[in-house]
C-alpha cells in the first residue's frame, strides 16, 4: 500500500512538471519505469504472496521486455521532436 501511494504521488508530480516545462526524455523513461514497477508489484501479489513465487521471476522478466517493446515502438525522441497535440506520420 505504501509503495502504491509513492507511485501514485510520483505519477501526479510527472504530469504537473509535463504541462509546466514540457516532455523530455527523462520523463518518458521516469514514467515507462513506473508502470513497470507498477506491474511488478501486482505481479508480486498475484504470485508470491499467494505461495506461488517461482512464477514471480519469468512474469515479472516478460513484462519488462514488454514495456522496453513498448517504449521503442512509441520512439519518445519523436513524441518529443513534434511536440503536444502533434499527430504522428507514418510513410
Amino acid at each position: 500500500m505504501l509503495t502504491g501511494s509513492v507511485m501514485v504521488s510520483a505519477a501526479n508530480r510527472l504530469r504537473l512538471y509535463v504541462a509546466a516545462y514540457g516532455l523530455t526524455e527523462d520523463r518518458i523513461l521516469g514514467a515507462a519505469a513506473m508502470v513497470w514497477l507498477a506491474f511488478a508489484c501486482v505481479w508480486f501479489a498475484l504470485t508470491v504472496l499467494p505461495g506461488r513465487p517461482q512464477r514471480f521471476a519469468f512474469g515479472a522478466v516478460a513484462s519488462a521486455f514488454t514495456v522496453l517493446a513498448a517504449l521503442n515502438a512509441a520512439n519518445p525522441g519523436d513524441m518529443i521532436a513534434r511536440g503536444p497535440g502533434v499527430a504522428s506520420s507514418t510513410g
